[in-house]
């Protein structure tokens, strides 16, 4: 995940096997196996053809199995593996999602719900109660002694969040925050668009070792009333 360009072919290569053992190895993907209560032992790592995923967790006494998705962000997704990993990419990339609809061969819809997912994992880690300006190694000059914030910086950084509003034809009122979230987490991070492929994954990996917490996802979603919206398509 340190190298994100490596990364991003990957994902391209449409090599499933390779790109599962990459996800497996780093702990995007449960990297421990699953406990089979029944039989008081741990599953076995096993390969099967037929399924998409090519591989899946498997009791070698009873033959219970789970999916390698089991336990992860990805549970929560039934489309192809490549598809969804392919999608985060082009979500890193800033690309539109009728573009990647047409790319990926995915509706717009499940695209959408992947992205609000995104931009709550965004939201959770730009840690908005002791969010700072200018990102590592920036300095910024506080100009008004009350507020100590530089008008001129603020200005400059939204400016720059206006014109992706732009690109995407606008933005629902109930969705601007959740944006505007994910755009001061990229500044604050320093990160380029490939940069943000990395940065996105490494959050799954945290996520994914308290598999409670995606419960995060869901009743946040909730709050911010975003699943009945359907008009965030561009």
């Amino acid at each position: 995940m340190n190298d994100p360009k490596y990364l991003a072919e990957l994902i391209n290569s449409n090599n499933i096997e390779d790109i599962v053992n990459f996800m497996k190895d780093n702990d995007i993907i449960l990297n421990r196996a699953p406990y089979c209560n029944k039989w008081k032992k741990d599953m076995k790592w096993s390969k099967k053809e037929m399924l998409s995923d090519k591989f899946l967790w498997r009791c070698s006494t009873c033959g219970e199995s789970k999916s390698i998705r089991h336990a992860s962000f990805f549970s929560q997704f039934d489309i192809q593996f490549v598809k969804i990993l392919k999608i985060i990419l082009y979500w890193s990339l800033q690309m539109c999602q009728n573009e990647i609809s047409k790319l990926v061969g995915v509706s717009l819809v499940t695209i959408n719900r992947l992205f609000q997912r995104l931009r709550l994992l965004c939201i959770r880690d730009l840690d908005k109660e002791n969010l700072s300006l200018g990102g590592n190694g920036e300095v910024v000059e506080s100009t008004n002694p009350t507020t100590k914030v530089n008008t001129n910086g603020i200005e400059s950084i939204w400016c720059c969040g206006k014109s992706l509003f732009k690109k995407r034809r606008g933005v629902n009122r109930c969705y601007l925050q959740t944006y505007l979230d994910e755009y001061c987490w990229r500044h604050n991070k320093n990160l380029d668009r490939i940069g943000a492929l990395g940065a996105v994954l490494k959050i799954i990996v945290h996520l994914n070792k308290s598999f409670n917490e995606i419960d995060f996802l869901t009743e946040t979603l909730k709050s911010v009333n975003m699943e009945e919206l359907k008009d965030d398509l561009e």
